[in-house]
């Protein structure tokens, strides 16, 4: 099962770009993104739609 969150290191490492654009672009409110204390966890969803890549159907659809 994938991970539906990534730290800001493995967004900017997938996306292609530094953690400090990550940031950035959760501050601005370009990527939403959850903050658990001091840890920023961006969810897979938004940076597949970031890399322009459809959503996976979930499991549970798959099995009706």
């Amino acid at each position: 099962m994938a991970r539906e969150t990534h730290s800001v290191a493995e967004a900017a490492e997938r996306l292609g770009v530094h953690e400090n654009t990550i940031r950035n672009w959760v501050r601005s409110g370009e990527v939403p993104a959850v903050r658990l204390g001091r840890r920023v966890l961006v969810p897979r969803v938004v940076i597949d739609r970031l890399l322009d890549r459809p959503e996976p159907a979930s499991a549970g659809a798959a099995a009706q």
